[in-house]
């Protein structure tokens, strides 16, 4: 499924941390993620990862309170949790036909140490950062060249039907009505650069104004629930 990819860093390393996973998430490589600690997190308000929902960028993800509170980053890797926050696989694990193997950790976050205070399983985040680049085709048709460098650009989530927990597809979009950053590179070597009709990708760089892990909000009063 399309998402949002950690491309490039000028920091002496990448910005990326393990961070606990929130209640009954469904998550893949390339979502984009914000920090809760919102009860349909963890019971005790435990700070833990969750998608972005539509709903947080109708609502929340310019001002809360009159606080901005802005997107964490978006994960390296795919884990389904339960409803303790405990890794059990990823999410539309692929089934394959003939004699099977037997792996006894089917996600890279089974293979890391639970968060000490809740247990939790953990998901690794790269953070947007003022570093860092991340990656993902427009929402728009637009053919992608180096015109584009410097144009504003926000998140756009288009939701699948089902349940509140579900998969999300985001993209970069020109047309967001909360411009979040900037494009500040395209990919040359995909085989849709400068094609008209869109598809190759864009890098973008979030500004600080909404990198969450420099920022002092969580998002403590919004539930991740929203209507289909």
């Amino acid at each position: 499924m399309p998402g949002i990819y950690f491309r490039r860093t000028t920091a002496t390393r990448p910005p990326m941390v393990y961070k606990p996973v929130g209640l009954s998430q469904q998550i893949r490589a390339g979502d984009v993620l914000v920090i809760s600690d919102h009860a349909n997190e963890d019971a005790g308000a435990q700070p833990c990862v969750r998608l972005l929902h539509p709903s947080d960028i109708t609502d929340y993800l310019n001002t809360a309170d009159n606080v901005t509170l802005g997107a964490l980053g978006v994960a390296m890797h795919g884990v389904t949790a339960d409803t303790s926050g405990v890794a059990t696989g990823v999410p539309d694990p692929v089934t394959l036909k003939g004699p099977k193997v037997a792996f006894p950790l089917q996600s890279m976050a089974q293979a890391v140490p639970d968060e000490v205070g809740g247990g939790h399983s953990r998901v690794l985040v790269a953070y947007f950062d003022d570093e860092s680049w991340y990656g993902s085709t427009l929402l728009e048709t637009t053919t992608i060249n180096e015109d584009l460098i410097g144009t504003r650009v926000g998140i756009a989530i288009t939701p699948a039907s089902g349940t509140a927990v579900r998969p999300l597809r985001y993209q970069w979009s020109t047309a967001a009505t909360v411009k979040i950053g900037a494009i500040v590179g395209v990919n040359k070597a995909d085989p849709l650069f400068n094609v008209s009709g869109g598809g190759a990708e864009v890098l973008v760089r979030v500004d600080a104004a909404y990198q969450q892990n420099f920022l002092t909000a969580d998002y403590y009063d919004q539930s991740r629930s929203f209507a289909a």
